[in-house]
C-alpha cells in the first residue's frame, strides 16, 4: 500500500544552503532529508531507485494521500555550497522553498527521466541562464541544466496556482502517456516556489521544471504555433523562434510535408492532448516545432520534426474573457482554442503523396519529413 500519513507537511530543515542558482536551491531541497522522507513514506521505505515496475510508479503518482506541498523553511545562517571561487555576495540564500507534490513528481521522474529521480536531482545542481529565442511574448526567464536535459521556467503566480489546482488531473493523464494515449505534451517534472536572499534583497520565484524538447537534437529552425495568423516582426535570425505565418514564408507558401505515418502520429497525439487541456479549461498553449536537418538523409527525405505542446498553464478566466473581446484572434475559450489547434494541423502539415505520384512523373519527389520525434521517454511505447 502507498497509503497512510498526513496530506500536508511543513518542515524546518535547519541551516540554509547558499547556492549559485535557483536550480541548485531546488536540487538541495529535493535531496533534503524531509523530501526523501516523504518519498519513503509513499514507498513504504523501499528506495525509489529500486522500483522498476511502471504500474507501481503510476500508482504512486496518483495515490489519494499524497502530500500536496512540502514547505521547507530555513534558518538564517547559511552553509555555502558553490563551485570554484563563486562570489559570496552573488550567492542565493534560501529562506523558504515549497515543493509541489514531492512524492508524485519523484515517481514521475523515476518513470520518465533517463537515470530516474536521482539523476534529475543531480542535473538540477548545475545550470545557467538560457535565451529561448525571441518568438514568445510571456517575458519568462529560463535556466537550462548544464547537461541540457531540463529547462527551468519562471512563471506568473497565477499560472503556478492554476497548475497546482490541476496537478492531480495532470498526473492522472500523464501516467497513461505514451503507452496508452499517444501524446506530445512536454512534461513538467517539478514545481516549486522559492524565497531567497541575494545580497541585501529578498526575492521570490514560482518555477516549473520541464523536459527540454530539443535535447539531443541539432535544431535549425523553431516554430511557435498557435493556429492564428501571427508573423514575426522584423527579420529572422538563425536559431530564432518564429511564428505561424513564418512557417509558410520559410516554405514558399507551402505547408510542411510529413510522411503518412508521422502525420497520423501527430494527429492522434494532438487530439488527446488538446482534449485533456480543454477539459481543465486551459488555453493559449503552443505547439513548438523544431526542424532537424539531416545531412546524411536521402535527397527525398530532408528533415526530422521534433514537436511538443508547451505553455499549458493559462486558465480561461474573467480576465482572459475580457482580453478576448479585444484580441479575438488570439485569446479565445478552451474549446474554440482546442478546435483551432486541431484545424491548423491540416494547414501546417500535409501528408506526402509521393508513393502515388513517383511512378507517374519524372520530377524528383518533394523533400519530405519522414519521422516525428516527440518528448523523450525512458519507458513505455514511444513514436
Amino acid at each position: 500500500s502507498w497509503f497512510g500519513g498526513k496530506p500536508s507537511a511543513s518542515k524546518r530543515p535547519g541551516a540554509s544552503v547558499a547556492c549559485s542558482s535557483v536550480s541548485a536551491l531546488a536540487s538541495a531541497a529535493l535531496g533534503s532529508a524531509q523530501a526523501q522522507a516523504e518519498v519513503a513514506r509513499m514507498t513504504c521505505g523501499v528506495r525509489l531507485g529500486l522500483i522498476t515496475a511502471a504500474e507501481e510508479l503510476c500508482e504512486m503518482m496518483c495515490a489519494p494521500d499524497l502530500t500536496e506541498k512540502l514547505d521547507l523553511r530555513y534558518e538564517a545562517e547559511a552553509e555555502v555550497r558553490a563551485e570554484g571561487d563563486a562570489d559570496s555576495a552573488a550567492l542565493l540564500t534560501p529562506l523558504r522553498l515549497t515543493l509541489l507534490h514531492p512524492a508524485a513528481f519523484a515517481a514521475m521522474r523515476q518513470l520518465f527521466c533517463d537515470g530516474g529521480n536521482a539523476a534529475f536531482i543531480e542535473s538540477l545542481w548545475h545550470s545557467a541562464p538560457w535565451e529561448s529565442g525571441r518568438g514568445g511574448k510571456s517575458g519568462s526567464t529560463f535556466q537550462k541544466t548544464s547537461d541540457g536535459r531540463y529547462l527551468l521556467k519562471q512563471v506568473k503566480a497565477s499560472e503556478y496556482a492554476y497548475f497546482t489546482e490541476h496537478a492531480r488531473p495532470y498526473f492522472a493523464y500523464v501516467r497513461n502517456t505514451p503507452s496508452v494515449l499517444p501524446s506530445v505534451l512536454v512534461k513538467v517534472l517539478c514545481a516549486f516556489y522559492v524565497e531567497y536572499r541575494v545580497g541585501d534583497k529578498v526575492k521570490s520565484q514560482h518555477v516549473l521544471v520541464q523536459e527540454n524538447l530539443f535535447y539531443g537534437h541539432s535544431v535549425s529552425r523553431m516554430y511557435d504555433l498557435k493556429g492564428a495568423q501571427r508573423a514575426h516582426k522584423g527579420g529572422e535570425d538563425e536559431g530564432e523562434t518564429v511564428l505561424d505565418e513564418d512557417l509558410f514564408r520559410a516554405n514558399d507558401g507551402y505547408p510542411l510535408l510529413l510522411s503518412e505515418s508521422a502525420k497520423g502520429q501527430l494527429a492522434r497525439s494532438l487530439w488527446n492532448d488538446t482534449l485533456f487541456l480543454s477539459s481543465i479549461k486551459v488555453m493559449d498553449y503552443s505547439l513548438l516545432v523544431g526542424v532537424v536537418q539531416r545531412a546524411d538523409a536521402p535527397a527525398e527525405v530532408a528533415n526530422t520534426l521534433v514537436v511538443g505542446l508547451i505553455d499549458y498553464c493559462r486558465k480561461f478566466d474573467w480576465k482572459a474573457e475580457a482580453e478576448s473581446r479585444v484580441k479575438r484572434s488570439t485569446v479565445i475559450g478552451p474549446k474554440p482554442y482546442k478546435d483551432r489547434i486541431r484545424n491548423a494541423l491540416n494547414r501546417y502539415f500535409m501528408p506526402s503523396i509521393d508513393k502515388y505520384t513517383s511512378e507517374a512523373t519524372e520530377s524528383p519527389p518533394a523533400r519530405t519529413v519522414d519521422s516525428l520525434s516527440s518528448p523523450r521517454v525512458r519507458r513505455g511505447v514511444g513514436f
